[in-house]
């Protein structure tokens, strides 16, 4: 069972010993994602097997997930971020952006 706890009013992550926005700090690696995820589970105070059962999966898909695993199902990293309350924001990074066109639009 869950119990209650207050949240923070923005999720932080600590880096280089500074508490941070995590919205601030890019994500790039899915062991980077992973790590994020796991700082939430904790600061939610959610054991991993908790989350697991939240989610429906094993602990060991949450161990996976939280190391990095790059076979991890999309679906459920979804919606491990919406268990989390973890919005996902995807931007384009200026080097590529600025370079060529995206493959996709010569398609349509």
């Amino acid at each position: 069972m869950l119990r209650s706890t207050p949240l923070l009013s923005q999720p932080t992550t600590v880096v280089h010993d500074r508490m941070l926005p995590m919205s601030n700090i890019p994500k790039r690696t899915v062991r980077e994602l992973g790590a994020l995820m796991r700082d939430r589970r904790l600061e939610l105070e959610l054991s991993q097997e908790q989350l697991a059962d939240l989610l429906g999966v094993q602990r060991e898909w949450v161990i996976r997930l939280e190391a990095g695993n790059e076979g991890a199902e999309l679906g459920l990293v979804l919606q491990t971020f919406e268990v989390l309350r973890l919005d996902l924001t995807l931007t384009p990074t200026a080097s590529y952006s600025d370079a060529a066109p995206s493959p996709v639009n010569e398609v349509f």
